[in-house]
């Protein structure tokens, strides 16, 4: 491989995997599985997965703006929560638990739903997970007030 090559491997990488991200697909196994092989010592076979991905990510990205973003990532219920719906078909959104597990921010305009995300996860991890919760509103007292040894 010629040394100009590897930043321009390099690079693809990590924007198949910005855009898997992007796309709620990080845990589809099938890409996960190109996505290894794009990291092949190889680096014929390198480029080839990494193409593949990128061309298999387009496809998917075509379909959802066709169709509308109706993918979800797969996660079974003993590893992660469910925080709501999609839009169009109404299929069940669930995030892994251990995403919660150091810090998070939950960001959007007044009235997108973060106070009810917020109560969706408290209610979710009720019991399991010690939760610290800063709110300058007090919007989320109405959820706190409702947990025993809050």
């Amino acid at each position: 491989m010629k040394s100009s090559d590897k930043p321009t491997l390099y690079k693809l990488i990590l924007s198949n995997a910005k855009r898997m991200q992007d796309m709620g697909l990080q845990y589809r196994e099938d890409l996960q599985f190109l996505h290894r092989l794009s990291q092949s010592p190889l680096p014929h076979a390198a480029f080839k997965f990494a193409n593949k991905l990128g061309r298999t990510l387009d496809a998917l990205e075509f379909q959802q703006a066709v169709h509308g973003n109706e993918t979800v990532p797969n996660l079974s219920a003993d590893i992660s929560i469910e925080i709501g719906k999609t839009v169009g078909k109404g299929l069940s959104y669930r995030i892994r638990i251990n995403d919660l597990t150091t810090h998070a921010i939950i960001s959007g305009a007044s009235g997108s739903g973060k106070t009810t995300l917020i109560g969706r996860i408290v209610n979710a991890l009720l019991g399991e997970l010690r939760i610290l919760l800063f709110d300058h509103k007090d919007e989320g007292l109405r959820f706190v007030n409702k947990i025993q040894n809050a």
